[in-house]
């Protein structure tokens, strides 16, 4: 589950799962009314910017489900799932480093949607893995993900899911993902696992490598993609109609 909070996150309603992605339809759903609640009073502009970013989040976790079902690894996914929800709250509580990537990539999509991020801005200081996405921050471009560690990322994330386990590559709770981690991490002996398709690329220049990020990445596209809106119907068309304006600034 996704949790939005403000500007670009905070503390703030920290248990307040609005945004998830569903792997058993392909299925990205909202708690319009919990939104509402935690959005009322913010201008549209920024309410918007927060939607959209969630609806990135959910539909990067399309485009690793659609890899894996692409790959014939669901089968041996059910079996050793991730522990996230036990990751999760270690976390939260201090008790762990982050260690769950895929989060941290869902979050980071939204730096090539907007150029508002820059190196040298001030973050606070990263609690979950959903805080350390100022990772992917290139000083190159404002609007683009570091391509090197969106690389090793995307194998730190194919060996966990693939394992089953967070605790990989040298990883542990003690040893959370940081930016350096990923410049360290030597993936010559991983390589030989990797199971590449249209959803994740192990060949040519670097900025194709790893997950794709766009928006007709997944076996579903942001447009086509099942948007489940759990609210009343003013709230089902008005955030029906944002969808819509999401998918085509992300495919354009």
């Amino acid at each position: 589950p996704h949790t939005i909070r403000p500007r670009p996150r905070s503390d703030a309603d920290a248990t307040m799962h609005i945004f998830w992605y569903q792997w058993s339809d392909s299925s990205i759903h909202m708690n319009a009314e919990l939104f509402d609640h935690l959005t009322s009073g913010w201008d549209e502009g920024t309410v918007f910017t927060l939607f959209h970013r969630a609806i990135r989040h959910e539909y990067f976790h399309h485009i690793v489900h659609s890899w894996a079902q692409n790959a014939g690894l669901i089968s041996k996914i059910k079996e050793n799932p991730l522990p996230s929800s036990k990751v999760r709250v270690r976390e939260a509580l201090g008790l762990s480093k982050p260690m769950m990537i895929e989060e941290a990539m869902a979050e980071a999509i939204f730096i090539e949607d907007s150029n508002r991020w820059k190196m040298d801005q001030e973050f606070p200081e990263p609690k979950t893995s959903y805080d350390i996405w100022p990772i992917f921050l290139t000083k190159l471009s404002e609007s683009r993900v570091h391509r090197e560690r969106w690389w090793k990322a995307s194998v730190l994330l194919t060996i966990q899911r693939i394992s089953g386990k967070f605790a990989v590559c040298g990883l542990n709770e003690n040893k959370g993902i940081t930016g350096e981690f990923l410049d360290d991490l030597d993936l010559t002996q991983y390589l030989g696992q990797l199971i590449p398709n249209k959803q994740f690329r192990i060949d040519g220049p670097i900025h194709k490598k790893g997950f794709a990020k766009h928006g007709d990445a997944g076996n579903y596209t942001l447009e086509e993609i099942k948007f489940v809106i759990h609210g009343n119907d003013q709230q089902v068309k008005s955030y029906n109609d944002w969808r819509t304006q999401v998918s085509r600034t992300s495919l354009s």
